[in-house]
């Protein structure tokens, strides 16, 4: 009897000693799997003497480590996707506190456009306000 409450014994530490170390070196892809997009606000200021839209707005990121790139993709009937993709300089070390990066991108469309916002090949909620 004593045999068998050891080895249940045993079976729970070595549990708990693997859910914590599970936590302990994964806990970082569980909250990035689990924390929802940020929404985006997007400023269209719109040029009615060529067709012109600036389209700035802000993003966040996991630390001052990382840099963005924009580029733009006309998506057809209307639609212009905002595509960022973030990458941490190889060369810094920052604290995992979440700041905010500019973004601006110039596209040549109807006053009509729409634009969405898409960061590492996610799409994010997207707010527009036409200036």
């Amino acid at each position: 009897m004593d045999s068998v409450a050891g080895r249940i014994f045993s079976v729970c530490i070595f549990t708990v000693a693997f859910v914590g170390l599970y936590y302990f070196f994964f806990h970082d892809t569980l909250s990035a799997a689990v924390t929802p997009p940020q929404p985006v606000t997007v400023v269209d200021a719109f040029k009615d003497i060529d067709n012109s839209h600036t389209a700035t707005g802000m993003v966040i990121v996991p630390s001052e480590c990382f840099e963005i790139k924009l580029r733009t993709e006309e998506s057809g009937s209307g639609l212009i996707l905002l595509i960022i993709d973030s990458w941490q300089a190889p060369y810094r070390t920052c604290e995992k506190i979440p700041v905010t990066r500019k973004f601006s991108a110039t596209v040549f469309a109807p006053q009509t456009v729409q634009f969405e916002v898409h960061m590492d090949g996610e799409r994010l909620p997207t707010t527009i306000i036409r200036n």
